[in-house]
């Protein structure tokens, strides 16, 4: 396997709300991320255990917050 193919990476992530059985209650968030190359899967409850999952498969340099940090979403234009 070339170096090029081991930096990259494939996530699978599915989240869905999922209904209490409290009447009135808000739905909570549920999923799962897999690492698609090695089949690792973890099931999450927020968000920001997303970002964990995949930061572990980071090189050390970019698993800093400083680093993470500047990755920012941007919400697409679905205008055009």
């Amino acid at each position: 396997m070339t170096a090029d193919r081991e930096s990259r990476h494939v996530f699978i992530v599915r989240i869905w709300l999922e209904p209490r059985e409290l009447e009135g209650a808000a739905p909570q968030l549920r999923g799962t991320i897999e690492h698609v190359p090695s089949g690792m899967r973890r099931s999450v409850k927020a968000l920001a255990e997303i970002s964990d999952f995949i930061r572990a498969w980071l090189p050390e340099s970019l698993r800093q917050p400083k680093a993470w940090d500047r990755l920012r979403y941007r919400k697409r234009d679905r205008s055009t």
